[in-house]
């Protein structure tokens, strides 16, 4: 009979007892609990936060800024992309395809894009902080 005499280990006896590590990791379909979950994915809403928090017009105003925010960023971009690709090219004479834009209209788009978008995400952070801030006042009953 093979027996461990580790005091960390125990016999092979007290081991035939023991779960294997590997076993207890599994959850069993008889088990009441729950164990907590060691990977909780990244979320900006606090736990406490009750879906659709937003009353219905604010949740409506912001969801129709954001669809006209990233429509306009999405043409902006386009149409610089499109841009750099007509650099490649050449019309029928050999010549350079005529740019779109200046530098500094370029620029200027670019830096609508971006001032867009950061606008955009200051409007999402004041939600989730407002949602957040009321998931975490105490309940009055």
């Amino acid at each position: 009979m093979n027996t461990r005499t580790s005091p960390q280990q125990g016999t092979a006896d007290e081991a035939a007892t023991q779960p294997n590590m590997a076993e207890a990791a599994v959850p069993h379909a008889e088990s009441t609990e729950s164990p907590s979950p060691v990977f909780e994915p990244f979320s900006w809403i606090h736990p406490g936060a009750a879906p659709g928090g937003m009353d219905a017009g604010r949740s409506l105003e912001f969801v129709c800024s954001t669809r006209d925010v990233a429509a306009g960023v999405a043409s902006i971009l386009e149409m610089l992309e499109r841009e750099d690709l007509d650099a490649t090219f050449t019309d029928e004479g050999g010549r350079d395809l005529p740019r779109l834009f200046s530098n500094v209209v370029r620029g200027n788009l670019q830096r609508l894009a971006i001032a867009s978008l950061q606008l955009l995400t200051a409007s999402a952070d004041d939600e989730i902080d407002r949602a957040n801030r009321k998931a975490r006042k105490p309940t009055d009953t």
